[in-house]
């Protein structure tokens, strides 16, 4: 094409645009992103207070809330999630729904017994269970009809018991073979009635129903089990979950599995698991599904229920409805509306556009696990780059906010790397050992890290137990094979070839894209919408200058104008203040401004352009700083030009964004430019001249 000459109507859109020779290869962008996790619709129903216990009774399609502050038990219509009644209880805690539906068993925390509430008329009976020891009834379930099993919370002495009441004899017995109860009980039953299993928190039990008084026959390590608290059995009764995700035989209470963390709950087929999960340092609810019989995640899906503190979840039986209390209020999830999550175009990284990795490296750069991978600018992300054993351990120590460098030089061969402090932090908290053992007096930074490594250093770091389903056909001799398998069944990994997702590829280089999803299914992150690149400023920070006064420019309307003081192969953006602004900046403003902490970005069709700085200049009391760039070669279509105006103090300041389409030898610009400052928005046509 020879030499050309670029034209650009300068109103306001702030670029110096010269003559271009078009080189290089162009290439094609990639689609937008949508969001991996979903979103589920939810109703919230304020209930005044915090709700200790949920049950559903899909029968009258209700669902009824016990309220101990305001001693209510709340009716909540399921379909329209409005409040039919408040029933008053004295301190109304664990809420039980007899089998036939015709009563509501209501434990009475501060009176030693339990209420029975015929919900043809409300009408109740209270019983008193004086054996209980202990004022503060818990939890109560049906065994038989018209018999119930009350636990309570411990008395000062630390101990309680479980006590079996049956209404037609009016009887009750301390049953479970006398054993005291540390902590306050709850309880689930085997889908056969012929078992029950109390967990209190630390402990776990099974309770043979056939035996006279309930004899334990099964129990784990006193006090060496978590989260036991919230436990759901499988519909065919073969194992139990707990809220610490434990999979556990049911005759033995041995571990055989593991499942997401979360308060546990089964479809009503038994052909998903539900998991409720409060994650409190990121202040989100998460619901994870998984698969029951393989233990691999399905999906996560993200309820709003302006809350996040989960105390129960509970299914409403033949329903969509899921029912989670959360502070103050009932959240009802429509487990059949659950939908993508698309993201705006935008993101803090110029160079992971498109990736379907790009929200979970936004989820962990928003809670401060990646910085970036060009500082100090921090722009890029380098999604396709693989991981090296060092930036492992600075993901690590940022994610789990490792703080002990053990005394710090823990290797030999680390000295001067930038990441030496968090390699030694790693060391300390045991997540790893070295590269070179027996010795293990070296680190191996620079060492590429394996998909199957990082599954190891995942596990070790997270504490990620023994066991997990065998899920992939490539892993198997492999050293790693059983962190790569506890790694899926956490669902923290899905595969590597989608949507069979059949193999891991434990050999292969993990990436840093890779990595970021990694990170952010194992810390249960929320999944970000794009950071939107502001398109607008206030005129207090950095705007353009008048560009046509700067290279003396003819034309000053703001119509067309013909720059050709400059080299006729470069387009050339400058940023700046206007003569009256640069006076009144302060020293600390200027000098940022001359840094590289007020800079310009460019990308054509999503890919980096190369700007060169020419040195800071003020002329005339105007300072101003002046980039070149080179298109790419120029071909049909359309393409996209975008400059991020960029101010590190503050964040992204604004971009314009200009769509252009080939006509004749040049490009058109086919919309309007946003992000203009002080003008709005504006129209440029850009065309070649000969």
């Amino acid at each position: 094409m020879g030499q050309e000459r670029l034209r650009v109507a300068a109103s306001g859109i702030g670029i110096i645009v010269v003559g271009a020779t078009l080189f290089a290869t162009l290439l094609s962008a990639t689609p937008s992103a949508l969001a991996e996790t979903k979103l589920v619709d939810t109703t919230v129903v304020p209930l005044g207070d915090e709700g200790t216990d949920v049950v559903a009774d899909s029968a009258r399609g209700l669902a009824y809330v016990s309220v101990r502050n305001t001693d209510e038990v709340i009716s909540v219509d399921l379909g329209s999630g409005s409040i039919t009644d408040r029933h008053f209880f004295s301190d109304p805690a664990g809420l039980e729904l007899s089998a036939d539906g015709q009563y509501l068993y209501v434990a009475l925390n501060s009176s030693t017994g339990i209420a029975r509430v015929d919900l043809s008329d409300w009408t109740s009976t209270h019983v008193t269970l004086p054996d209980l020891g202990d004022p503060r009834t818990w939890d109560v379930i049906e065994i038989a009809p018209g018999v119930v099993l009350v636990s309570a919370t411990p008395s000062t002495s630390g101990s309680s018991w479980i006590v079996r009441y049956n209404f037609a004899t009016d009887e009750s017995d301390i049953v479970a073979s006398h054993r005291m109860i540390d902590t306050g009980p709850r309880f689930a039953i085997d889908p056969t009635h012929d078992y029950v299993y109390v967990g209190e928190g630390q402990s776990l039990y099974r309770l043979d129903l056939s035996t006279p008084l309930l004899d334990i026959v099964a129990e784990d390590q006193h006090g060496k089990l978590y989260g036991t608290q919230d436990v759901t059995v499988s519909p065919d009764g073969s194992y139990v979950v707990t809220s610490n995700g434990q999979q556990l035989d049911a005759p033995t209470l041995l571990e055989i599995g593991v499942f997401a963390p979360g308060i546990p709950l089964f479809s009503d087929s038994g052909s998903k698991l539900y998991s409720l999960y409060t994650n409190w340092r990121y202040e989100t609810l998460v619901v994870s599904v998984n698969d029951p019989t393989t233990g691999q995640l399905i999906e996560q899906w993200e309820p709003y229920c302006g809350g996040i503190s989960a105390t129960r979840f509970t299914k409403a039986e033949n329903s969509n409805d899921l029912l989670a209390l959360v502070e103050d209020g009932l959240c009802m999830l429509d487990s059949t509306s659950v939908h993508e999550r698309p993201l705006p175009a935008g993101g803090r990284f110029f160079d992971d556009d498109g990736i379907v990795h790009e929200p979970s490296i936004e989820a962990i750069a928003a809670v401060g696990i990646t910085k970036g991978c060009n500082p100090p600018y921090q722009t890029a992300y380098c999604p396709h780059q693989p991981v090296t054993r060092e930036q492992m351990a600075a993901f690590l120590v940022r994610a789990l906010d490792l703080t002990d460098d053990g005394g710090g030089n823990s290797f030999v061969d680390d000295d001067g790397s930038i990441f030496e402090s968090a390699i030694a932090k790693l060391a300390a908290a045991g997540v790893t050992k070295g590269c070179n053992p027996p010795l293990n007096t070296r680190f191996c930074p620079t060492d590429i890290v394996t998909r199957g490594q990082m599954a190891a250093f995942l596990v070790r770091a997270l504490d990620y137990q023994a066991g997990g389903h065998d899920l992939f056909t490539d892993d198997d001799g492999s050293v790693f094979e059983e962190a790569i398998d506890r790694l899926g069944t956490r669902g923290v990994t899905k595969g590597c070839n989608p949507p069979a997702n059949t193999r891991f590829c434990p050999d292969e280089p993990v990436t840093r894209a890779q990595m970021a999803t990694f990170l952010r299914r194992a810390l249960h992150l929320p999944l970000r919408d794009l950071p939107p690149r502001p398109e607008t400023t206030d005129g207090q920070h950095l705007s353009l200058i008048d560009l046509a006064r700067r290279v003396g420019c003819s034309r000053t309307n703001g119509e067309v104008c013909t720059l050709s003081n400059h080299p006729t192969n470069e387009f050339h953006v400058s940023t700046g203040w206007f003569a009256e602004e640069w006076s009144s900046k302060t020293s600390a403003e200027k000098a940022a401004f001359q840094s590289n902490k007020v800079r310009v970005e460019a990308t054509f069709d999503g890919q980096p352009l190369n700007l060169v700085a020419w040195p800071f200049e003020v002329v005339d009391d105007v300072g101003f700083k002046t980039y070149t760039f080179q298109f790419p070669e120029w071909l049909d279509g359309d393409h996209l030009l975008e400059l991020r105006f960029i101010d590190e103090t503050d964040g992204y300041r604004w971009t314009v964004r200009s769509n252009l389409s080939t006509s004749g030898d040049g490009y058109v610009q086919t919309d309007e430019a946003y992000g203009l400052p002080r003008h709005g928005k504006s129209s440029t046509h850009i065309s070649i001249n000969h």
